[in-house]
Formats: C-alpha cells, sequence, structure tokens
C-alpha cells in the first residue's frame, strides 16, 4: 500500500497543475449547457479517513440523503467500513502498487461515466489529486461539481463550499441538504438493537491514524488514566479491552504489560477484531475511552457512552457537541484545531510538544469516565446498528425510528 507521505508528496506536485486546470475549467464551462437528470444522482469521492467516511454517513441519514442514489468511490482500504454503513453502491481504487493505482483510477472514470450522476462531491479537504480527478469526471459525464476548499473560485455549473467559513461537519450537512432537495427523497429509517451491557467490559484505543499520530494521547498516561480507573472502581473490577489494527498490536502490547505488573486485567485485542466484531463488542461494553479516530466515530454514530480525547483536532469542527452518548474532552487551546486536513502542519503553536494532549491530566479524565458511567447505569442499552449489519425483520428484533 502506498504510504501516506508518498500520497502527500504526489499531491503538493500536482497542486499547481491543479490549480491551472481550475481555472481552466470554471471559464470554459461557462458556455456549457449542462441538463439537471430525472434520477438525480450523485458520485462521491472520499479517499481519506475511516472517521470521515463514518461521519459522512451519520450527517447524511440525519439529513435523508438517498443512499441508493449515491456512487462512493474511496480506495480499496476502506471496503470493510463501507461495507458496514451500508453503501451499495462504491468504487474502489487500489493503492497497492503505481500499476493498481493507475488502472484502477482509469476504470473508476469509466465507471462514473457510466454512472450518469448530476454531481460529482469532492469530500476531501486538500487533495489537489482528487480536485483533478474531480474535473476529469466533471467533464466526461457532463455533471455539476460540489467541492470543499479555502481558496477555489465557484463556477457556474461548480459549487465550492468554503472551509474558511464552514467547518468540515457543518459542509457536510450542507451537501446533504443539498442532495436531499434535489432528490426530494426520504433516506430509510435508522434501526435500534437492544444489547445487554457488560458492566466490567471498558474498550480502549490508545491509537490514531499514521498520517496525525499526534492525536494520540501518551502511552505512560494512558496507563495512568487505566489505573486510575482500577483504583476508583474498588471491588468493582474492570477489564480492559485495548483495541486496534495489526499494526498496532506491539504499541498496544507494550501498553498491556505495563497494566499487567499492576495487576490490572487487560487484553490486547489489536488486529484480533474485525469492524463487524467491534460492533458487536461496543455494543456491550460499560463505556468506550479513544482518541479522535475512525473507532472514536464509529461509536458516537453507535450511540455507545463515549468518553473522546481531542488535542490537534477539534470535535465541534467535525460537528460535535457533548451529548447523552459523547463526552468530549479537550483542553480547548485558541489554537486547536491545528489540524484540519492531511496536509496541515500541525503543532506549530507549541512547537511540536502537543502540549494540548499532554496537559490532559489522568485523573481529569478518569473522573469525567467514572461520572459517565454512573449516568450510563442500564443493564440493557438500545444502540443503533450499522446499516450494513441489517438483516430482516424476523431475524433481528429491531426498533425503527
Amino acid at each position: 500500500m502506498l504510504q501516506i507521505r508518498y500520497l502527500l508528496l504526489i499531491n503538493r506536485l500536482l497542486q499547481i497543475p491543479y490549480n491551472m486546470l481550475w481555472y481552466v475549467h470554471i471559464r470554459l464551462r461557462r458556455f456549457v449547457n449542462i441538463e439537471q437528470r430525472e434520477d438525480n444522482r450523485a458520485v462521491v469521492l472520499k479517499f481519506m479517513g475511516m472517521g470521515s467516511i463514518i461521519r459522512i454517513a451519520s450527517i447524511w441519514e440525519k439529513t435523508g440523503v438517498d443512499f441508493e442514489s449515491i456512487a462512493f468511490c474511496t480506495f480499496m482500504q476502506n471496503k470493510e467500513i463501507c461495507e458496514l454503513l451500508g453503501f451499495k453502491q462504491v468504487i474502489y481504487i487500489r493503492t497497492g502498487s503505481i500499476t493498481h493505482f493507475i488502472t484502477d483510477t482509469y476504470l473508476a472514470i469509466v465507471s462514473i461515466r457510466a454512472f450518469r450522476p448530476n454531481y460529482i462531491i469532492d469530500l476531501e479537504r486538500c487533495s489537489a489529486a482528487i480536485g483533478i480527478l474531480r474535473i476529469v469526471c466533471a467533464w466526461i459525464s457532463g455533471c455539476k461539481t460540489i467541492a470543499l476548499d479555502r481558496k477555489l473560485t465557484e463556477g457556474i455549473h461548480d459549487i465550492v463550499l468554503s472551509l474558511e467559513k464552514l467547518t468540515y461537519g457543518a459542509a457536510i450537512e450542507k451537501t446533504g441538504a443539498m442532495l436531499n432537495k434535489e432528490q426530494n427523497l426520504n433516506n430509510e429509517p435508522a434501526a435500534y438493537q437492544e444489547a445487554e451491557v457488560d458492566a466490567h467490559k471498558i474498550l480502549v484505543n490508545i491509537n490514531a491514524s499514521t498520517y496525525l499520530p499526534q492525536r494520540k494521547y501518551p502511552a505512560a498516561q494512558f496507563i495512568d488514566l487505566l489505573r486510575s480507573l482500577q483504583t476508583r472502581a474498588k471491588n468493582n473490577a474492570y477489564q480492559f479491552y485495548l483495541t486496534g489494527s495489526a499494526d498496532e498490536y506491539a504499541y498496544v502490547q507494550r501498553v498491556v504489560e505495563k497494566l499487567q505488573q499492576h495487576r490490572i486485567m487487560a487484553y490486547n485485542v489489536a488486529g484480533k477484531w474485525s469492524l463487524n466484531q467491534l460492533v458487536q463488542q461496543l455494543s456491550s461494553c460499560r463505556l468506550f475511552i479513544t482518541n479522535d479516530s475512525g473507532p472514536m466515530h464509529l461509536s458516537v454514530y453507535m450511540h455507545i457512552p463515549t468518553i473522546a480525547l481531542w488535542g490537534p483536532t477539534h470535535y465541534r469542527y467535525f460537528g460535535y457537541e457533548n451529548d447523552a452518548f459523547a463526552r468530549h474532552v479537550s483542553l480547548n487551546k485558541s489554537c486547536s484545531p491545528c489540524f484540519t486536513d492531511p496536509a496541515s502542519e500541525a503543532a506549530i503553536a507549541c512547537q511540536g510538544k502537543i502540549s494540548c494532549m499532554q496537559e490532559i491530566s489522568p485523573e481529569w479524565i478518569a473522573g469525567q469516565a467514572e461520572t459517565w458511567m454512573k449516568q450510563h447505569t442500564s443493564a440493557y442499552r438500545t444502540y443503533k446498528v450499522p446499516k450494513g449489519l441489517l438483516q430482516s425483520e424476523s431475524e433481528k428484533n429491531l426498533l425503527l425510528h
């Protein structure tokens, strides 16, 4: 798989060609007549960030977007989450090699043209490469475009949502409202299922994806946090399940071994659970403690009691507030968020110290977690089921809302 640093390098090299292409594009499009097709369809381009894909699905479900009218174009490594969220029409691009990448990009363009969309919606926040793909697809498909950017000028058939004025969450909501207005359809209702809660089971995610490791709460402080929680539990011993991918196993194992030295029941499940299994484990856990990450967005999407730790990113940027399910822990520094897209230069104000994470007290988080658990004491919970897991009503006891 192409590493993130190479993808960002490709993006930087393409920035000037993209700006020039966009300048020509919006001027030539003045002379093009684009007709609105009867069966309104949209192709969504979103390649980076499992959490962002989950947030898009969550917000668009609330705004009533018809997923049947959407083709999602993304990297192959996002296949599991796209299936979990119930995206039925997905175009995947492999990144295992340059050959795969180029071949699949060509096939994606052909598939997008065959889909006959009314809109190409680019939900990346910084990508010149995806911007070029958006322009190419718009021309060969004869359709309009919607993009998120800070500097682009709008064209007659090209809508630009300014990230200088909108947060990412607000931009997603606005595109959802635009789509729902055009489609004039209501999406199928969300489905909920009841699960028994294991009062001793706490899931913990100490990881963050490789393109912004600065989102990690320090491992030593995570250990102090879990030790504090265990001390507060007194005779009610917790079992901590530390999640992650197979690549994160060694990092998680070092933390688990430290916890076990303090006679804390901690288990390394990094790389052992699929996303579907993570959903099942989240549905029955007492609490989920996590950095800003894909699993955090999934937990909030499912309405699981969650303690989310934020530093160089910020929950309000993604359209979150503290609610009945999620407690967002942040120092709310004036420089936050310093990271708003994969090309951002994070932690400039603190000279790389990531003080927004370093200065969050483990005891403070433990107190927040203890209070949160006292507010969620029911032996059963009703959680939101990801659409990809839905079966017929005869197979599952679902509550439709």
